[in-house]
Formats: C-alpha cells, structure tokens, sequence
C-alpha cells in the first residue's frame, strides 16, 4: 500500500497526508506485518515515533509472531527499541519459535540492544 512505501522510505510528510486520508495504521502485508513493524524493520525512526503517536499498536504481531520489537531487535536497532519500549511493547511476547525480542536481539549480537531490553 501507499503507507508501507512511505515507512519504508522514510516519507513521514506522505505518511502525515495518507493517514490523514484514512489509511490502517493496522493495515497487514502477505506477510502480517503492520507498517510499525516495516518502520522497525527498516530502522526508520520519525516514521516509527509518527505511528505511535498515530496510535499504531506496538505489539501487533506478523504471521510468524514477530511484533515490531521483535523486528527492531532483529536489526540490532537500539534506538527503534528504546522507541518501543517507552510506548510499552511487550518485552515478553514470543514470536511462533517461543522467541522473545531478548532472544532475538542476542542471536544478532547486538549488545547495546541487549543492554536496552535488560534494563
């Protein structure tokens, strides 16, 4: 959709007029994921902090289970998880291998990103 290509290029004035629009904050990809999740993913931050302050749901999960914390944590992107941490996104959600984010972010050796979901 129109929003996912704006996250994923980091257009957060297009993303400002098609959620104005109307546009799903909960909109799904064919692979579940919202665009939070696509803006964790691709570690672009003023259109992750836009959806959250839009309202977009920080523990959305994608078809496998993974929510945008999982997606940041799987990118190493400390920032995009202190982001979501601060707007209360489970830190104990599994994805559908009984992953939490810890875990997830531990596989990818990120160590700042470690230090962030401990403390």
């Amino acid at each position: 959709t129109p929003l996912f290509y704006a996250v994923s290029n980091n257009r957060d004035s297009v993303m400002e007029i098609l959620l104005d629009s109307g546009a799903s904050l909960q909109a799904q990809d064919v692979l579940g994921k919202t665009p939070l999740c696509v803006a964790a993913e691709k570690k672009v931050e003023a259109p992750l902090r836009l959806l959250l302050q839009r309202g977009a749901d920080p523990n959305a999960q994608d078809t496998l289970g993974r929510s945008p914390l999982h997606w940041a944590a799987s990118k190493g992107y400390s920032k995009g998880i202190k982001i979501l941490c601060e707007n209360h996104a489970d830190l104990n959600l599994q994805d559908q291998y009984k992953r939490t984010p810890l875990l997830t972010t531990a596989a990818a050796g990120s160590y700042e990103s470690v230090k962030i979901l401990l403390s």
